[in-house]
């Protein structure tokens, strides 16, 4: 049952969208039907645009596609255009357009990355660096140019002669300051937030600094209200993203013991959560790195992730990706994302409750493959697809079977 579990992963995309719709960062000034009072604000920005695209094609992308300058005045010329970056940035005629000057900035840093030498990507990155942290942390400019500005700094990383990219540790001490700061408000704590996802994907080498995030996902996991304002949606988003980080941060335990393996089991347990968050968790529960220290916890493990497998298929219109896809990530939170992991849940657990984890997939895979069976659709467009009939029957089987399954052995759990 090797397969990924089916989920969208553009989450920063989505978040980005989610805060960019708040109504603190919808004030992007618009010309209106008759005469154009910003007129010569526009023609100014204009006459920027195309300074910029001269400099970009004579100097900035040679410079990026070489990794380095050549000569002192490409390096001048480089800044020049940076700068003009910068005084867009913050005019209040661009509000609506700093999404694709990040856009702009950020092509050109990945591409410096890329390059023979990378003498460019250093210096473009600490330019980057120091102008977005000035921009963030300062009250007096605009919400959204804090926003946008908070979102280019949490991209930033520095890449090693191995070629290696690596966040920033200094920037991601700017992110929690940010975030923990009670007057900030909710779209800028929420960019932050973007940031310290991508520390969490990118890795984070200051072990002070993970139990530091590690604290606040599980404070985020654990509340229902982290947008004052926000839909049930977004606040949804948010725990799952949460839970997320914590399962790349890939520590069972943050300021105590096995903190995080019980916030887990908090979620995969609560029925009033939505089955969304709590295949999300279940994902993020296999990616911990488990040892036998941690075995007390296997067997309530195993049972809620059988309860989860139960619960996604009880559905009265089943659809196929979704079930086979939350299916997935309940055996992903028993073996791990790769489907054998050394440290997994399955590969750690010894004596009987090896046995009871073991029975419990096997049951999983049966069902899986009678799922597979009735719904996947053919590699090839020539098949007919399936027969949208045979799914129900076969995901109320495979609810049964499991069902039977915990019923039959639960009883015999070994006490943890």
């Amino acid at each position: 049952m090797a397969i990924s579990c089916l989920r969208s992963r553009r989450v920063l995309v989505w978040l980005a969208l989610l805060c960019a719709a708040m109504p603190a960062l919808a004030s992007a000034q618009k010309p209106g039907p008759a005469a154009d009072p910003m007129k010569p604000e526009r023609d100014k920005d204009q006459q920027l645009v195309r300074e910029v695209k001269s400099l970009q094609s004579g100097y900035v992308t040679p410079a990026v596609t070489a990794g380095t300058f050549g000569t002192q005045e490409a390096r001048q010329k480089v800044t020049e255009a940076y700068n003009i970056h910068f005084t867009r940035f913050v005019a209040p005629i661009n509000r609506n357009e700093l999404t694709a000057i990040r856009d702009s900035i950020s092509k050109d840093l990945n591409r410096a990355a890329d390059a023979p030498a990378l003498e460019v990507h250093r210096d473009l990155t600490a330019l980057v660096r120091q102008k977005m942290e000035a921009l963030a942390l300062d009250a007096a400019q605009h919400e959204v140019v804090r926003y946008n500005a908070l979102l280019a700094l949490g991209e930033l990383q520095t890449v090693s002669d191995q070629r290696r990219a690596t966040p920033i540790a200094a920037v991601l001490t700017v992110l929690l300051g940010v975030y923990d700061d009670a007057k900030s408000p909710e779209s800028l704590r929420a960019a932050a937030f973007v940031g310290m996802y991508h520390h969490a994907i990118g890795g984070i080498a200051d072990g002070a600094q993970v139990k530091e995030i590690q604290n606040r996902m599980l404070a985020l996991l654990a509340n229902k209200q982290f947008f004052k304002k926000g839909s049930p949606a977004a606040q949804e988003f948010v725990r799952r993203r949460a839970a997320d980080v914590l399962g790349r941060l890939k520590q069972p335990g943050a300021a105590r013991g096995d903190d995080v393996i019980e916030a887990f089991l908090a979620i995969l347990a609560d029925k009033t959560a939505s089955l969304d968050l709590r295949v999300d968790v279940a994902k993020a529960a296999g990616s911990l790195t488990y040892t036998t220290e941690h075995e007390k916890h296997f067997i309530p493990i195993l049972q809620a992730l059988a309860n989860l497998a139960i619960d996604v298929t009880q559905v009265e219109s089943p659809q196929y990706l979704q079930v086979r896809g939350a299916l997935a990530c309940v055996e992903i939170g028993l073996k791990g994302p790769d489907g054998d992991a050394a440290a997994s849940v399955a590969k750690v657990v010894t004596g009987d409750k090896q046995t009871h984890v073991n029975g419990f997939l096997e049951e999983l895979a049966k069902q899986v493959k009678t799922i597979d069976t009735a719904g996947k659709p053919s590699a090839s467009a020539k098949d007919p697809p399936p027969d949208p009939l045979k799914l129900p029957p076969a995901v109320k089987q495979a609810n049964e079977q499991l069902r039977a399954w915990l019923t039959t052995n639960q009883a015999q759990f070994p006490k943890t």
